[in-house]
């Protein structure tokens, strides 16, 4: 019983996962979004590359495909992305950015899935913090697996 409760619930959570209120237009009144994304893209990529440094990687919002512009943006500092829309399962890596919560000036979470595999897909905090001028990850907690 125990078991079939954590399956459903499991399920639930991968049906739910990219929902939520638009991340956007809200880009134009917090300008250090782009960089909390970037960081937790950065650290995502990085993370990869030990393992398979040609592996794709599509970015979601909440389901929502990013605006043609923020692809364009993260293309001109050279990460190649694509859109959350065209992931299939088992062909890349795909983050789907659900929420950011200010801790502080200097402190940001930011909340997801990363899906990498059937049985990789993971919810995730990543805290977000500015050393100098740039944003990074300084931390990644695990917040559901399947």
């Amino acid at each position: 019983m125990r078991i079939r409760i954590l399956a459903c619930l499991s399920i639930g959570l991968m049906f739910a996962a990219c929902r939520g209120p638009r991340l956007y237009p809200a880009m134009a009144e917090n300008p250090d979004q782009y960089d909390f994304y970037a960081a937790v893209l950065s650290f995502e990529i990085e993370s990869q590359a030990s393992q398979d440094p040609a592996t794709r990687f599509f970015i979601a919002f909440q389901k929502e495909d990013p605006p043609a512009e923020l692809l364009a943006r993260f293309a001109s500092q050279g990460f190649k992305l694509e859109k959350g829309s065209e992931f299939q399962t088992g062909k890349g890596v795909k983050v789907c950015i659900n929420g950011i919560a200010r801790i502080d000036d200097d402190t940001v979470e930011v909340s997801g899935v990363r899906n990498g595999a059937p049985t990789s897909e993971s919810g995730r905090l990543w805290t977000v913090s500015r050393k100098g001028v740039a944003w990074v990850v300084t931390k990644v907690r695990l917040t559901w697996e399947p």
